[in-house]
């Protein structure tokens, strides 16, 4: 979930999942605000991460800038977690945006792993939640 922490800022601050306003999570560094975070429609407009708050408005005057809020990303990345389990018994939240999931033995219950991997991602999307999915054999 490349975009987890803007999503939810996207979510939580009433604006649809599909807005093509541009958002970036920012945080304070000595007197600056700074970008922490870009949406995917920031990001095609050429905001990245350590701009600062001023460069990035000169970029896009239209932005919305939001101030991350780390622990409401965690309580949101640990909420999706339970919400995996319908996948796999075995789920773990890994910081700051990604699940990782067991799935041995659970694809004759989908009809293959490509299905549990299409049926995740859907399911995250109808949440407002950008998603990717892979399987392999380990973590690594």
């Amino acid at each position: 979930m490349p975009f987890l922490p803007s999503d939810r800022a996207r979510l939580g601050g009433g604006l649809p999942p599909d807005s093509d306003a541009p958002l970036v999570l920012t945080r304070l560094s000595g007197s600056s605000l700074i970008l922490d975070r870009c949406c995917p429609h920031a990001r095609r407009l050429g905001l990245r991460p350590g701009m600062t708050l001023g460069q990035a408005q000169a970029i896009a005057p239209h932005l919305r800038a939001i101030e991350r809020e780390q622990p409401r990303e965690r309580a949101l990345l640990h909420q999706l977690a339970a919400w995996a389990m319908r996948f796999s018994p075995v789920v773990e939240p890994v910081e700051p945006d990604t699940l990782l999931l067991d799935v041995t033995g659970c694809a004759r219950l989908f009809r293959g792993e490509a299905n549990i991997a299409r049926q995740a991602v859907a399911g995250l999307a109808r949440q407002g939640i950008g998603a990717q999915a892979a399987i392999a054999d380990t973590v690594g």
